[in-house]
């Protein structure tokens, strides 16, 4: 027959066992939680991203319409005014980015 002490000791034992199983299982969770929202601010910060860019590039389009136009009839094609446009953008994001 078992003793007082002995029956303590096993309750001991198992709340233990149960604590540190629980613990684990909080700590996975909230590691998965973490990962999932992690995921989900950097969709947003690239839709940010992307829409602020999208933003820029129209209205520099409608601001320089006039020098775009200018350049058409100097006899640059729709697709060389197409690259000075792209060009001038990805360099303003580019100087951009550490900044941002």
């Amino acid at each position: 027959m078992l003793d007082w002490n002995s029956r303590q000791t096993g309750v001991n034992l198992v709340s233990i066992v149960m604590m540190t199983d629980t613990r684990r299982s909080f700590s996975d969770k909230i590691e998965q939680s973490i990962g999932v929202m992690n995921t989900v601010y950097i969709v947003i910060a690239l839709l940010i991203t992307i829409g602020v860019t999208y933003n820029g590039a129209r209205i520099q389009l409608s601001e320089r319409s006039r020098e775009l136009a200018s350049q058409r009839i100097l006899g640059f094609t729709r697709s060389e005014v197409s690259y000075i446009m792209i060009g001038e953008t990805m360099s303003l994001a580019v100087l951009a980015q550490p900044l941002g």
